[in-house]
């Protein structure tokens, strides 16, 4: 069966201008990623797996980082043409990512419900009781037991394995075509780790959605 193409990653290349010289983090790397698709990136520690993924985002700090050149390809547009603020109407719509540490990209002094509620407001549109409907649900899609309850809680007041499931939830939320996964299993034990893989991989199965799993 022929699978639909998704994205089209040509020729990246993200380099970072340091006092030492330039670093060529990411080097004329080229894939694809198709409809439905789990797409596996794996290397060694500071091979550039987790900077091709913030590329795709969009997400290189500039300075020190540029995306030097290179094609991202999706829906007929070249996503590294877009400005900023056309970009964001990309992330997390149509691209969401799970980060490796929940604890650092939560807000610990915002409840996880509100930072949930304001990502579905500001990529759907949902009124205020509107997202918040919607945040129940998805922290329920992710097997989070009382999920009214852990919209009131904060980031510090959950497990490991709690953290990471709102996270995926957080991400699911704004129904992505593509979600990024950069090692989303770091942090946890590994009874943890192979129960947010089934997840990852019951849910993008279950939403018809692709995924870059970095490993």
């Amino acid at each position: 069966m022929k699978m639909d193409k998704l994205f089209e990653i040509k020729n990246l290349k993200t380099f970072f201008h340091t006092e030492a010289g330039t670093v060529k983090a990411v080097n004329d790397v080229s894939f694809d990623i198709y409809k439905g698709e789990v797409l596996g990136i794996v290397g060694e520690s500071g091979s550039g797996k987790s900077v091709t993924s913030l590329s795709i985002n969009r997400l290189i700090p500039n300075p020190p980082g540029e995306i030097v050149s290179g094609k991202i390809i999706y829906d007929g547009k070249n996503l590294l043409d877009l400005t900023y603020e056309e970009m964001r109407e990309y992330r997390g719509r149509h691209i969401s990512m799970i980060f490796q540490e929940p604890m650092a990209s939560f807000a610990p002094a915002i409840s996880l419900g509100k930072q949930m509620m304001e990502t579905i407001q500001l990529h759907l549109g949902f009124s205020k009781h509107e997202a918040e409907q919607e945040a129940i649900h998805w922290l329920g899609q992710v097997g989070l037991t009382e999920p009214e309850r852990r919209l009131r809680q904060y980031v510090h007041e959950l497990s490991g394995g709690m953290r990471q499931r709102v996270m995926i939830a957080t991400a699911l939320s704004t129904k992505p075509k593509l979600l990024i996964a950069d090692e989303p299993t770091t942090a946890l034990d590994v009874t943890i780790q192979a129960q947010v893989l089934d997840l990852l991989l019951e849910l993008r199965q279950r939403f018809g959605m692709a995924m870059l799993f970095i490993t």
